[in-house]
Protein backbone atom coordinates (compact mmCIF):
# COMPACT_ATOMS: atom_id res chain seq x y z
CA UNK A 1 0.00 0.00 0.00
CA UNK A 2 1.36 3.49 -0.52
CA UNK A 3 -0.35 7.05 -0.69
CA UNK A 4 2.32 8.37 -3.23
CA UNK A 5 0.92 7.17 -7.28
CA UNK A 6 4.82 7.63 -8.56
CA UNK A 7 6.09 5.36 -6.05
CA UNK A 8 2.99 3.27 -7.33
CA UNK A 9 3.59 3.42 -10.57
CA UNK A 10 7.92 2.56 -9.95
CA UNK A 11 6.99 -0.25 -8.00
CA UNK A 12 4.13 -1.62 -10.45
CA UNK A 13 6.07 -3.62 -13.06
CA UNK A 14 7.97 -5.30 -10.19
CA UNK A 15 4.91 -6.03 -8.34
CA UNK A 16 2.75 -6.98 -11.29
CA UNK A 17 5.52 -10.01 -12.04
CA UNK A 18 4.44 -12.02 -9.12
CA UNK A 19 1.13 -11.43 -9.65
CA UNK A 20 0.83 -8.35 -6.37
CA UNK A 21 -1.19 -5.29 -6.66
CA UNK A 22 -0.78 -2.12 -5.03
CA UNK A 23 -3.18 -0.15 -3.61
CA UNK A 24 -3.87 3.45 -2.90
CA UNK A 25 -4.02 4.79 0.00
CA UNK A 26 -6.66 7.79 0.55
CA UNK A 27 -8.24 9.96 2.80
CA UNK A 28 -10.72 10.58 0.53
CA UNK A 29 -11.96 7.04 -0.24
CA UNK A 30 -12.29 3.85 1.22
CA UNK A 31 -11.41 1.34 -2.11
CA UNK A 32 -8.54 0.35 -0.61
CA UNK A 33 -10.33 -1.34 2.21
CA UNK A 34 -12.53 -2.94 0.87
CA UNK A 35 -9.34 -4.66 -1.26
CA UNK A 36 -7.77 -5.54 2.04
CA UNK A 37 -10.62 -6.75 3.27
CA UNK A 38 -11.49 -9.12 0.03
CA UNK A 39 -7.76 -10.17 0.40
CA UNK A 40 -8.19 -10.91 4.20
CA UNK A 41 -11.72 -13.15 3.51
CA UNK A 42 -9.80 -15.57 0.70
CA UNK A 43 -7.04 -16.02 2.89
CA UNK A 44 -9.50 -16.88 5.50
CA UNK A 45 -11.50 -19.71 3.15
CA UNK A 46 -7.75 -20.96 1.75
CA UNK A 47 -7.16 -22.19 5.19
CA UNK A 48 -10.24 -23.33 6.23
CA UNK A 49 -10.00 -25.70 4.00
CA UNK A 50 -6.52 -26.65 5.07
CA UNK A 51 -8.18 -27.11 8.72
CA UNK A 52 -10.67 -29.41 7.28
CA UNK A 53 -8.63 -31.57 5.57
CA UNK A 54 -5.75 -32.14 8.58
CA UNK A 55 -6.70 -35.73 9.34
CA UNK A 56 -7.04 -35.82 13.50
CA UNK A 57 -5.44 -38.93 15.13
CA UNK A 58 -5.76 -42.24 13.87
CA UNK A 59 -4.61 -45.17 15.50
CA UNK A 60 -6.05 -48.00 13.12
CA UNK A 61 -7.03 -47.89 9.55
CA UNK A 62 -9.62 -50.61 8.32
CA UNK A 63 -9.97 -51.11 4.89
CA UNK A 64 -12.87 -52.86 3.46
CA UNK A 65 -13.72 -54.34 -0.19
CA UNK A 66 -17.34 -53.04 0.08
CA UNK A 67 -19.91 -51.45 2.34
CA UNK A 68 -21.39 -54.69 2.45
CA UNK A 69 -21.07 -56.81 4.30
CA UNK A 70 -17.75 -56.18 4.85
CA UNK A 71 -17.61 -52.66 6.49
CA UNK A 72 -21.10 -53.11 7.60
CA UNK A 73 -20.22 -55.65 9.82
CA UNK A 74 -17.03 -54.35 11.00
CA UNK A 75 -19.03 -51.14 12.18
CA UNK A 76 -21.47 -53.56 14.31
CA UNK A 77 -18.27 -55.71 15.73
CA UNK A 78 -15.52 -53.11 16.38
CA UNK A 79 -17.71 -50.03 18.17
CA UNK A 80 -21.45 -49.81 18.83
CA UNK A 81 -20.99 -45.57 17.96
CA UNK A 82 -19.30 -44.56 14.69
CA UNK A 83 -18.98 -40.78 13.65
CA UNK A 84 -19.16 -40.22 9.58
CA UNK A 85 -16.03 -38.07 8.64
CA UNK A 86 -16.20 -36.53 5.65
CA UNK A 87 -13.65 -34.23 3.43
CA UNK A 88 -14.04 -31.35 0.29
CA UNK A 89 -11.35 -32.90 -1.95
CA UNK A 90 -12.14 -36.96 -1.48
CA UNK A 91 -15.36 -38.91 -2.48
CA UNK A 92 -14.46 -42.18 -0.04
CA UNK A 93 -17.07 -42.01 2.92
CA UNK A 94 -14.78 -42.80 6.55
CA UNK A 95 -15.92 -43.56 9.80
CA UNK A 96 -14.47 -42.53 13.21
CA UNK A 97 -15.11 -44.53 16.51
CA UNK A 98 -13.32 -44.72 20.13
CA UNK A 99 -11.93 -47.69 21.65
CA UNK A 100 -11.10 -48.80 25.14
CA UNK A 101 -8.02 -51.58 25.44
CA UNK A 102 -7.81 -53.46 28.04
CA UNK A 103 -5.32 -51.50 29.78
CA UNK A 104 -7.63 -48.62 30.11
CA UNK A 105 -6.34 -46.62 26.88
CA UNK A 106 -8.09 -45.40 23.95
CA UNK A 107 -7.81 -46.41 20.47
CA UNK A 108 -8.58 -44.04 17.76
CA UNK A 109 -10.29 -46.33 14.99
CA UNK A 110 -11.07 -45.41 11.05
CA UNK A 111 -12.73 -47.30 8.74
CA UNK A 112 -13.40 -47.42 5.08
CA UNK A 113 -14.67 -49.57 2.08
CA UNK A 114 -13.69 -49.69 -1.52
CA UNK A 115 -15.92 -48.79 -4.46
CA UNK A 116 -15.54 -52.09 -5.88
CA UNK A 117 -14.18 -55.23 -5.51
CA UNK A 118 -9.98 -56.03 -6.73
CA UNK A 119 -6.59 -55.25 -5.36
CA UNK A 120 -6.60 -52.23 -7.59
CA UNK A 121 -9.68 -50.71 -5.77
CA UNK A 122 -8.44 -51.89 -2.42
CA UNK A 123 -4.31 -50.96 -2.91
CA UNK A 124 -5.85 -47.59 -3.97
CA UNK A 125 -8.06 -47.05 -1.04
CA UNK A 126 -5.00 -48.64 1.34
CA UNK A 127 -2.68 -45.84 0.22
CA UNK A 128 -4.88 -42.62 -0.15
CA UNK A 129 -5.98 -43.38 3.13
CA UNK A 130 -3.17 -43.99 5.13
CA UNK A 131 -1.47 -40.39 3.58
CA UNK A 132 -4.35 -38.90 4.63
CA UNK A 133 -4.64 -40.55 8.17
CA UNK A 134 -0.76 -41.86 8.99
CA UNK A 135 -2.17 -44.99 10.79
CA UNK A 136 -0.13 -46.67 13.15
CA UNK A 137 -1.75 -49.97 11.93
CA UNK A 138 -3.74 -51.00 8.73
CA UNK A 139 -5.47 -53.74 8.46
CA UNK A 140 -8.01 -55.42 5.89
CA UNK A 141 -11.26 -57.95 7.42
CA UNK A 142 -13.97 -59.77 5.40
CA UNK A 143 -14.33 -62.84 3.22
CA UNK A 144 -12.45 -65.22 1.57
CA UNK A 145 -12.21 -68.54 -0.05
CA UNK A 146 -10.54 -71.18 1.85
CA UNK A 147 -8.64 -74.75 0.57
CA UNK A 148 -11.68 -77.12 1.17
CA UNK A 149 -8.53 -79.97 2.46
CA UNK A 150 -7.25 -77.15 5.17
CA UNK A 151 -10.34 -75.01 6.52
CA UNK A 152 -14.16 -75.22 6.89
CA UNK A 153 -16.48 -72.70 6.37
CA UNK A 154 -16.53 -70.04 8.68
CA UNK A 155 -12.88 -70.36 9.66
CA UNK A 156 -10.72 -67.20 9.98
CA UNK A 157 -7.62 -66.97 9.03
CA UNK A 158 -4.70 -64.27 10.08
CA UNK A 159 -2.58 -63.82 7.03
CA UNK A 160 1.04 -64.86 7.77
CA UNK A 161 2.99 -63.77 4.15
CA UNK A 162 -0.02 -62.69 0.90
CA UNK A 163 1.08 -62.55 -2.32
CA UNK A 164 0.13 -62.48 -6.08
CA UNK A 165 -0.65 -64.99 -7.52
CA UNK A 166 -1.13 -63.61 -10.92
CA UNK A 167 2.67 -62.68 -10.82
CA UNK A 168 5.07 -63.89 -13.35
CA UNK A 169 5.15 -65.02 -17.03
CA UNK A 170 3.74 -66.64 -19.75
CA UNK A 171 5.28 -68.84 -22.44
CA UNK A 172 4.10 -70.83 -25.76
CA UNK A 173 1.86 -73.39 -25.84
CA UNK A 174 2.69 -77.10 -24.67
CA UNK A 175 2.16 -79.40 -26.64
CA UNK A 176 -2.07 -79.48 -25.61
CA UNK A 177 -2.32 -76.05 -26.80
CA UNK A 178 -2.88 -74.58 -23.04
CA UNK A 179 -0.73 -71.47 -22.30
CA UNK A 180 2.24 -72.34 -19.83
CA UNK A 181 3.00 -69.72 -16.72
CA UNK A 182 5.90 -69.78 -14.77
CA UNK A 183 5.21 -67.93 -11.43
CA UNK A 184 7.13 -65.19 -9.95
CA UNK A 185 5.37 -64.22 -6.70
CA UNK A 186 6.83 -61.53 -4.55
CA UNK A 187 5.69 -62.12 -0.65
CA UNK A 188 5.07 -59.89 2.31
CA UNK A 189 5.41 -61.31 5.50
CA UNK A 190 3.58 -60.01 8.93
CA UNK A 191 6.23 -58.05 11.06
CA UNK A 192 6.64 -60.60 14.21
CA UNK A 193 4.75 -58.66 16.95
CA UNK A 194 1.56 -59.37 15.06
CA UNK A 195 2.72 -63.10 14.71
CA UNK A 196 2.77 -63.01 18.43
CA UNK A 197 -0.48 -60.83 18.94
CA UNK A 198 -2.27 -63.53 16.50
CA UNK A 199 -0.80 -66.21 18.33
CA UNK A 200 -2.48 -64.78 21.78
CA UNK A 201 -5.79 -64.38 19.91
CA UNK A 202 -5.40 -68.16 18.70
CA UNK A 203 -5.10 -69.70 21.84
CA UNK A 204 -7.99 -67.83 23.85
CA UNK A 205 -10.86 -70.21 23.07
CA UNK A 206 -13.02 -68.50 25.36
CA UNK A 207 -12.94 -65.06 23.63
CA UNK A 208 -13.63 -67.09 20.33
CA UNK A 209 -16.40 -68.53 21.67
CA UNK A 210 -17.50 -64.94 23.06
CA UNK A 211 -16.76 -63.54 19.52
CA UNK A 212 -19.03 -66.51 18.03
CA UNK A 213 -22.08 -66.12 20.56
CA UNK A 214 -22.32 -62.09 19.59
CA UNK A 215 -22.83 -62.31 16.01
CA UNK A 216 -26.61 -62.62 14.92
CA UNK A 217 -27.78 -64.46 12.14
CA UNK A 218 -26.86 -67.25 9.47
CA UNK A 219 -24.00 -68.81 11.03
CA UNK A 220 -22.08 -72.60 10.31
CA UNK A 221 -22.41 -75.16 13.18
CA UNK A 222 -19.53 -75.37 14.20
CA UNK A 223 -17.67 -73.36 16.63
CA UNK A 224 -15.24 -70.26 15.63
CA UNK A 225 -11.60 -71.21 14.58
CA UNK A 226 -8.66 -69.17 13.71
CA UNK A 227 -5.62 -69.93 11.65
CA UNK A 228 -2.33 -68.01 10.80
CA UNK A 229 -1.61 -69.24 7.39
CA UNK A 230 -0.18 -68.03 3.79
CA UNK A 231 -3.08 -66.51 1.71
CA UNK A 232 -2.72 -65.78 -2.22
CA UNK A 233 -4.28 -62.27 -3.53
CA UNK A 234 -5.63 -62.78 -7.64
CA UNK A 235 -7.65 -60.33 -9.99
CA UNK A 236 -10.38 -62.31 -10.39
CA UNK A 237 -13.60 -64.28 -8.58
CA UNK A 238 -12.27 -68.21 -8.57
CA UNK A 239 -14.66 -70.87 -9.08
CA UNK A 240 -12.91 -73.92 -9.60
CA UNK A 241 -12.21 -76.86 -7.63
CA UNK A 242 -8.79 -77.29 -9.28
CA UNK A 243 -7.07 -73.48 -8.43
CA UNK A 244 -5.76 -74.02 -5.03
CA UNK A 245 -3.81 -77.36 -6.14
CA UNK A 246 -1.88 -75.24 -9.07
CA UNK A 247 -0.79 -72.79 -6.08
CA UNK A 248 -0.08 -75.82 -4.06
CA UNK A 249 1.76 -77.16 -6.78
CA UNK A 250 3.41 -74.27 -8.31
CA UNK A 251 3.84 -71.66 -5.32
CA UNK A 252 3.47 -72.34 -2.08
CA UNK A 253 2.13 -75.41 -0.54
CA UNK A 254 1.01 -74.35 2.65
CA UNK A 255 -1.77 -71.46 1.19
CA UNK A 256 -4.84 -72.41 2.99
CA UNK A 257 -6.78 -69.23 1.49
CA UNK A 258 -7.23 -66.75 -1.82
CA UNK A 259 -8.94 -63.36 -2.39
CA UNK A 260 -8.94 -60.46 -4.32
CA UNK A 261 -7.09 -57.51 -1.84
CA UNK A 262 -4.87 -58.58 0.55
CA UNK A 263 -1.91 -58.69 -1.62
CA UNK A 264 -2.77 -54.90 -2.31
CA UNK A 265 -3.29 -53.39 0.54
CA UNK A 266 -0.03 -55.20 2.52
CA UNK A 267 2.19 -53.80 -0.39
CA UNK A 268 0.03 -50.39 -0.01
CA UNK A 269 1.19 -50.43 3.46
CA UNK A 270 4.85 -51.74 2.86
CA UNK A 271 5.77 -48.63 0.08
CA UNK A 272 3.80 -45.63 2.23
CA UNK A 273 6.10 -42.67 3.78
CA UNK A 274 7.80 -43.02 7.08
CA UNK A 275 6.66 -43.86 9.88
CA UNK A 276 5.22 -46.90 8.28
CA UNK A 277 1.95 -48.93 9.59
CA UNK A 278 1.99 -52.32 10.79
CA UNK A 279 -0.08 -54.51 8.90
CA UNK A 280 -2.34 -57.78 7.93
CA UNK A 281 -5.13 -59.36 7.04
CA UNK A 282 -7.71 -61.03 8.48
CA UNK A 283 -10.77 -62.75 6.82
CA UNK A 284 -13.65 -65.51 7.14
CA UNK A 285 -13.56 -68.68 5.11
CA UNK A 286 -17.15 -67.76 3.10
CA UNK A 287 -16.82 -70.29 0.20
CA UNK A 288 -14.02 -72.53 -0.93
CA UNK A 289 -13.45 -71.29 -4.89
CA UNK A 290 -15.12 -74.34 -5.96
CA UNK A 291 -18.45 -74.74 -8.13
CA UNK A 292 -20.74 -74.36 -4.98
CA UNK A 293 -19.69 -70.62 -4.30
CA UNK A 294 -22.30 -68.84 -1.87
CA UNK A 295 -22.71 -66.19 0.13
CA UNK A 296 -24.70 -67.39 3.12
CA UNK A 297 -22.15 -66.90 5.79
CA UNK A 298 -20.74 -63.95 4.38
CA UNK A 299 -21.94 -61.78 7.09
CA UNK A 300 -21.04 -64.00 9.69
CA UNK A 301 -17.56 -64.23 8.02
CA UNK A 302 -17.15 -60.44 7.73
CA UNK A 303 -17.95 -59.83 11.79
CA UNK A 304 -16.19 -62.33 13.20
CA UNK A 305 -12.97 -61.60 11.22
CA UNK A 306 -12.98 -57.86 12.55
CA UNK A 307 -13.90 -59.00 15.70
CA UNK A 308 -10.68 -60.91 15.76
CA UNK A 309 -8.89 -58.29 14.11
CA UNK A 310 -9.55 -55.81 16.52
CA UNK A 311 -8.76 -58.05 19.58
CA UNK A 312 -5.07 -58.51 17.80
CA UNK A 313 -5.19 -54.93 17.65
CA UNK A 314 -5.68 -54.16 21.34
CA UNK A 315 -2.30 -56.55 21.73
CA UNK A 316 -0.15 -54.74 19.56
CA UNK A 317 2.69 -52.13 21.13
CA UNK A 318 0.95 -48.95 19.86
Amino acid sequence: MTAHDDAKKEAEPEFNKGLWTIATLSSSSSEWKELVVEKVRYLIARNAINDENIAPRCDVLFVCALRTPELSQLKKAVAEDWKEISFSDDATRYFKAIIQKGDGNELTVFACSAPSMGMTAAATLATKASLKFRPKVLVMTGICAGRKSEVELGDCLIASKTWDYGSGKFFGKTENGSARFLASPHQLVVDPVVQTATEAVLSDRRLLDDINDRFTGNAPDRRLSLLFAPMASGAAVQADSQFFESIVEHQDRKVVAIDMEAFGVCWAARETFEPRPLFFVCKGVSDFANEEKADSIQEYCSFTSASIAIEVVKRLPL
